[in-house]
């Protein structure tokens, strides 16, 4: 999930979203942001985002994110 996406949500409000439908809370979603504090993080985390990963993105680093999330 882009954090900054451009519309009418945002990409927390998005996830929000998504988390309220008992049918979608399964799914993985991952924070994509170049917005990399600790207090970032956790608004990500607590908006239901299941990881974190800060721009520029490595393919390999997420690969392996969505491996360990869909594994379990």
């Amino acid at each position: 999930m882009d954090i900054s996406l451009a519309g009418p949500q945002t990409g927390l409000e998005l996830t929000q979203e998504i988390r309220q439908s008992p049918a979608h809370r399964i799914i993985p979603i991952i924070a994509v942001t170049a917005h990399a504090s600790a207090s970032d993080r956790d608004n990500c985390l607590d908006a239901g985002c299941d990881d974190f990963i800060r721009k520029p993105i490595d393919s390999a680093g997420v690969l392996g994110t969505m491996d360990r999330l869909l594994a379990r």
